[in-house]
């Protein structure tokens, strides 16, 4: 992937890596104020993982990961308590490609058809997953309806 941001902007992957962890781990939490919090997200992941279940956190992954760990902390959460967090520096598909769900699924050694995806988007979280072969839980709160409708 190096190669591939070098041909992509011309610039040296090892050079910019520190300059963005540095603003995902310092300036980056000033946009949680624009952010909502569910508390219940805290408890439905601790939830899952009392009853022995993975929990993955599928988010498109446009950050990377030490993005994802900032916005994981305003919650309380980290990355270790999921057992695959996605990130861009690991993901090569973005929702609402099913590939997205079904790759998450090859990495982990899963069935779709035994997974279940919660979401508050009609689009990306619930029609990709279903047509990736999960089922799909729709949360209302904060919903993003479908731009279909």
């Amino acid at each position: 992937m190096p190669e591939r941001f070098r041909a992509d902007t011309g610039l040296d992957e090892a050079f910019c890596r520190p300059l963005t962890d540095a603003f995902y781990s310092n300036e980056f939490h000033r946009a949680r104020s624009l952010t909502g919090e569910n508390p219940l997200a805290v408890e439905a992941v601790r939830a899952a993982r009392g009853k022995g279940r993975k929990v993955i956190l599928a988010t498109n992954p446009l950050f990377p990961m030490v993005g994802q760990a900032s916005r994981l902390s305003w919650l309380g959460l980290k990355p270790e308590d999921f057992d695959l967090v996605t990130s861009y520096e690991s993901d090569r598909f973005c929702k609402p490609n099913p590939a997205y769900f079904t790759e998450i699924c090859r990495r982990m050694d899963l069935d779709p058809a035994g997974c279940l995806m919660i979401g508050n988007d009609e689009t990306e979280d619930m029609w990709a997953a279903t047509a990736a072969g999960m089922q799909a839980y729709l949360v209302t709160d904060c919903l993003i309806p479908s731009q279909d409708h």
